[in-house]
């Protein structure tokens, strides 16, 4: 099972620049995909606060996450599983995740969304949308 996680990050004044200078490891030293947004800048320009978004699988190797601080040269890990997007029946576009499916209408059908996760339906729904 897969834990999203979201936190904001203090660094002292001068220490991170930059958010590529940030990552993440689990126990195991695998490194973690992540998403950081820059939340607060020092009078110098450096990094005050950051928020961290990511996934890690619930499991003794994600009970400690290592947080890592290096000059932004080395690259990002990718997800797992990363998002594929296809074009399934009727022409309608398919998102999928790994874990999740969503499928949305095609531009000649009013506007429909489908989300599953396995063979179970999360919520389904269709709309119209007005201008005017």
């Amino acid at each position: 099972m897969s834990c999203s996680i979201r936190c904001g990050l203090p660094f002292p004044k001068g220490v991170v620049r930059d958010v590529e200078q940030i990552q993440l490891r689990d126990s195991k030293k695998r490194r973690l995909p992540l998403q950081l947004r820059p939340m607060n800048r020092w009078p110098d320009g450096s990094l005050r606060w950051v928020e961290l978004d990511t996934v890690a699988h619930a499991g003794q190797p994600t009970r400690t996450l290592l947080l890592d601080l290096h000059d932004g040269s080395v690259p990002r890990p990718l997800p797992e599983s990363p998002v594929r997007v296809s074009t399934g029946a009727l022409g309608r576009r398919v998102l999928e995740t790994g874990e999740l499916k969503v499928t949305l209408s095609s531009a000649a059908e009013p506007l429909s969304c489908r989300i599953e996760h396995g063979s179970a339906v999360l919520d389904q729904f269709t709309g119209v949308i007005e201008i005017g």
